[in-house]
C-alpha cells in the first residue's frame, strides 16, 4: 500500500489531466457548433485551412532548399568542385 502523500498527489494529477481533457473536448464541440451555425465563421474556417495548407507547402519547399544549402555548406570543397565540373562536362 502506498503512503497517503504520493497517492494524493497522483490522484490530483490524474484528476487534473481528466478535467483538462474534458474541457478541451467541450471547447472543441462548442467551436464546431458555432462554425456550423454561422456561415461567415464556416467560410473563415475554410479560408484559414486553405491558408494553413498553402503555408505548409511553402514551409516544405523552404525545408528542401535549406537541406540543399546545408549539404553544399557541409560537403568538402573537393567534392563540390568535382560535382560542378561534372555538370560543366554534361552541359557541353
Amino acid at each position: 500500500m502506498m503512503p497517503p502523500e504520493p497517492a494524493f498527489i497522483m490522484g490530483l494529477l490524474t484528476g487534473s489531466c481528466g478535467l483538462l481533457t474534458i474541457q478541451a473536448f467541450a471547447r472543441r464541440k462548442v467551436r464546431q457548433a458555432l462554425i456550423a451555425a454561422d456561415p461567415a465563421l464556416r467560410r473563415e474556417a475554410t479560408l484559414r485551412r486553405e491558408e494553413d495548407e498553402r503555408r505548409m507547402i511553402e514551409v516544405d519547399a523552404l525545408r528542401q532548399r535549406l537541406a540543399v544549402l546545408e549539404r553544399i555548406t557541409i560537403d568538402p570543397a573537393v567534392r563540390t568542385a568535382r560535382e560542378i565540373e561534372q555538370l560543366r562536362i554534361e552541359t557541353n
